[in-house]
């Protein structure tokens, strides 16, 4: 039997995870949120439509546009239901993209904050901090050449975790100590959805935490299948959340910009998953699905860059959110009302009838709901 941190499912659940805490850092980034309506938001719409979404995957046995197609006629369901499908493909290229961006922008903000400390400790002499504006892009795309080198080898998820966990034992050090080092460039913070709209936001971003809506969950279910074990689930669990509290509740340094670019780095293959699915699935060679995928989320990710820069991050971010919500609202819809419930209840493969009910209860009724009433909160309608 293979080590844990070789499974395959280890590797997904990784990436998984890691994706929801890009998500927070992306549309609830550092202060101001709200929690209790983050937490309200993950419990009825997040976490129900996480697992309906992992369901059509288990259901489809694949996940892509060919995988709808297969659930479509199982259900006798119309043909405009397989744009749930294109949406995913669509929402996980821009989600990409702006990841991309975003680690490039945590990596730039790093570099610079450490540079002198670095040339002042290795000798050398110093010199002028690199221009944060020439530096970022070209770590936005160092960041996208990472993700295409881990399409052909997948680094095995115990790196990834001792990298973390590294990062978070210093960071709390060093806010035990009070001996930070906080960031100094000339680029924006990174801003996310709340930041843009206040606590108001917070409903919306705790439904968007769950981290579907956009195939990832799925693509990586397909993909790996469930987990094959439990302590390997709630101990990379328990460094994540440890990550979540030092990224949100500790001071922004360069150790935390650090964090957040590992977070990111992670985060970038889970969300460029459905992308790989849909390549592999219409059987490309194994050179050019790659690069097919890379090259419209270089191009998004550097327009991004040239035309939006830093201050257009925040509603970027916002677009996004709205995007995924309307997508997550078709999902609810599908599954809650359109798939059969005994198909449903196969793929989701709950431990007892109580939670099935609940999750068809949220399916239907909760999480439609509950994205309606946080949209129009967070534009102010209510």
């Amino acid at each position: 039997m293979r080590a844990t941190n070789e499974s395959p499912a280890w590797q997904r659940s990784g990436q998984l995870v890691a994706l929801m805490l890009a998500l927070s850092i992306v549309f609830v980034p550092l202060q101001g949120a709200s929690w209790l309506l983050v937490l309200v938001g993950f419990l009825l719409a997040g976490l129900p439509l996480l697992l309906a979404e992992q369901a059509l995957a288990v259901r489809a046995k694949q996940a892509s546009i060919a995988g709808m197609q297969i659930l479509t006629r199982e259900s006798d369901a119309p043909r405009y239901w397989r744009a749930l499908a294109y949406n995913n493909l669509a929402l996980s290229v821009a989600l990409s993209a702006l990841l991309a961006v975003a680690s490039g922008l945590l990596a730039t903000q790093a570099i610079q904050t450490l540079w002198q400390p670095v040339t002042a400790t290795l000798g050398l002499a110093s010199s002028a901090v690199p221009a944060g504006g020439a530096l970022w892009q070209v770590m936005t795309l160092v960041s996208v050449l990472i993700a295409l080198g881990r399409s052909f080898r997948t680094v095995p998820m115990v790196l990834w975790l001792v990298v973390f966990a590294a990062l978070i034992a210093l960071l709390l050090a060093q806010m035990l100590q009070h001996q930070t080092l906080p960031l100094t460039t000339d680029l924006p913070m990174l801003m996310g959805l709340t930041q843009a709209e206040g606590t108001r936001a917070s409903l919306l971003a705790g439904a968007l935490m769950g981290a579907a809506g956009m195939g990832a969950a799925a693509a990586l279910r397909a993909q790996y299948g469930e987990m094959n074990s439990i302590a390997a689930r709630w101990g990379f669990g328990l460094v994540l959340v440890l990550g979540f509290l030092a990224l949100h509740h500790g001071n922004w340094c360069a150790v935390a910009a650090l964090l957040g670019v590992t977070v990111t780095q992670l985060a970038l293959s889970a969300s460029l998953a459905p992308a790989f699915a849909e390549a592999n699935a219409r059987q490309l060679p194994a050179l050019a699905a790659p690069v097919l995928v890379i090259i419209p989320v270089t191009l998004l990710a550097e327009s991004i860059w040239l035309f939006g820069r830093g201050d257009t991050l925040a509603v970027l971010s916002q677009y996004l959110a709205y995007a995924v919500a309307f997508n997550l609202l078709v999902l609810s819809l599908y599954t809650g009302w359109v798939m059969k419930m005994s198909h449903l209840r196969k793929a989701v493969n709950l431990p007892s009838e109580l939670l099935y009910n609940v999750l068809r209860i949220a399916l239907r009724w909760l999480a439609p709901i509950t994205l309606l009433l946080a949209v129009a909160y967070a534009q102010a309608w209510l």
